[in-house]
């Protein structure tokens, strides 16, 4: 029934159909409600009970950059399907992935219902992430990418599941990088509660890169609060390890919860002899599927950061007004590419790839400071048309005629 919904919600958001998308959403929600299906409430567990299995990358990854967050926490693993937001709350919230589906619908119809919230070209705007250096996505391309199953999600979506779950939820991004520090912030969406958070998420990656300062998340994991963190599943050698408290060295218990939310107890004697055999784990890393985020894209105020965005050689670029097929200025350069930019009050501009559709959606990015223009880490995945900007002045003109 869930996915009868999703393609329902899909076929309108791709034709951008905002009186169709309204009667969709409207017959939608009242099906949950005739049908009882909605979110059951949070697992109550036990302090001691960690929901999951340690994120052995994470960790590293932690190690390197926050070593501090380790004495208190554990990343714990999920599937890397494009979904890991949805599943992060899913194991969070219940100690099991598989309310990842019934997540992304109701963050979809949240999105859809209230446009208001998340639509920055609505008249009615009420802006909840009021940061110049998230930037947001256009409203469309935010439901396509909340509605299509597999597909990454940004900032904005963690709002929306916050107000779906109706609690805060404290997003951290461990990059060094200044400009991302908009990333790590408790998240508060529409109508939750402004309690305790009991949710965290960390934005972090599929593999460790070789130098930490140019981390690229493409992935999300639970990071799960708990006072036995160094001492669960201690089965990665820690760069950093004196940054965290002794192991002690007497009878302690964790305990582990499997995907059906049953809990084993473990009883460990000294947990400094302890290796990945005895605890079950191994030390190979599972395949997973790489996630794009928004976070890999260099937000206003990454200019100055020569690592961020750099220069690219021997390519121009070249504004026409009104160039683009809503009247507004569109960049294109020598490369045979186009680029629209979000509106925005900031002295830096931010522009985006026009080629974003069903079949393509291209993340390439050029970031603006008054004359100076410069390429972001994204290459173009789209097919470039040479002499794109001859054609569209001359289209241009002739609109104008």
């Amino acid at each position: 029934m869930i996915l009868c919904v999703f393609v329902r919600l899909l076929a309108a958001i791709t034709d951008r159909a905002g009186d169709a998308l309204t009667n969709v959403v409207g017959q939608e929600n009242l099906l949950l409600q005739t049908y009882g299906i909605k979110l059951p409430e949070p697992h109550k567990r036990a302090p001691e009970i960690i929901p999951g299995h340690r994120d052995i990358i994470s960790t590293m990854i932690l190690d390197s950059l926050c070593p501090e967050l380790l004495a208190e926490h554990v990343p714990l693993a999920v599937a890397g399907d494009g979904n890991c937001l949805f599943r992060s709350l899913s194991r969070a919230l219940y100690g099991t992935e598989e309310k990842h589906t019934l997540l992304r619908l109701l963050s979809t119809l949240e999105l859809a219902t209230f446009p208001h919230h998340y639509d920055h070209t609505h008249p009615g705007f009420a802006d909840l992430v009021r940061d110049q250096r998230i930037v947001l996505p256009e409203y469309w391309d935010a439901l396509r990418m909340a509605c299509a199953d597999g597909t990454s999600t940004e900032m904005i979506h963690v709002y929306a599941l916050s107000a779906v779950i109706g609690l805060p939820i404290v997003s951290v991004h461990p990059s060094p990088s200044n400009h991302l520090a908009a990333w790590s912030r408790t998240v508060l969406g529409r109508c939750a509660s402004d309690q305790s958070p009991t949710v965290k998420i960390l934005w972090t990656a599929t593999s460790v890169p070789s130098d930490t300062r140019t981390l690229s998340t493409n992935h999300i994991v639970v990071l799960h609060q708990t006072p036995q963190a160094p001492r669960f599943e201690p089965c990665v050698q820690l760069t950093n390890r004196n940054s965290l408290p002794p192991t002690p060295r007497l009878d302690s218990t964790h305990v582990n919860v499997d995907n059906n939310g049953h809990g084993t107890q473990l009883n460990i004697t000294d947990v400094s002899a302890i290796n990945d055999t005895a605890l079950g784990v191994q030390p190979t890393v599972p395949k997973v599927l790489h996630e794009a985020s928004v976070c890999d894209i260099e937000p206003a105020a990454s200019v100055d950061d020569d690592d961020e965005a750099q220069p690219q050689s021997g390519v121009t670029y070249r504004m026409i007004s009104n160039g683009s097929t809503k009247m507004r200025h569109l960049l294109t350069d020598s490369s045979g590419h186009s680029y629209t930019m979000k509106p925005t009050n900031h002295p830096i501009k931010y522009w985006r790839c026009t080629v974003r559709n069903k079949e393509t959606n291209c993340r390439a990015t050029v970031i603006q400071n008054g004359d100076e223009f410069r390429a972001g880490k994204f290459t173009h995945v789209c097919t470039p048309k040479i002499g794109v900007d001859i054609a569209r002045n001359i289209a241009t003109a002739v609109s104008t005629t």
